[in-house]
């Protein structure tokens, strides 16, 4: 049986990320990456901790979705640039 160390100064809620990773994962419909700004607006939206944050990415990539910065989005050769928050605004 393992341990669980808890700390009560600690507000990391793993439901919370793993919820907000399966949700990001939902709304991508397919996509392998998603926007740093995305991230982070998800993340001030939930009013997450640095530490919630960088679970948040470390989930992430575990899960091999592809962090990118917007400005890369927007130099597609085909002139799209579809994220996450696109979706959700239509």
């Amino acid at each position: 049986m393992t341990k669980k160390k808890t700390n009560s100064k600690q507000t990391f809620q793993p439901d919370s990320v793993e919820v907000a990773v399966k949700k990001i994962i939902d709304d991508l419909h397919g996509q392998r990456y998603i926007t740093y700004e995305s991230v982070m607006e998800i993340s001030e939206k939930n009013k997450y901790s640095e530490q919630e944050v960088n679970n948040l990415l470390k989930e992430l990539d575990n899960r091999n979705i592809e962090l990118v910065m917007q400005k890369e989005l927007n130099g597609n050769s085909d002139g799209t640039s579809s994220d996450i928050l696109d979706h959700e605004e239509k």
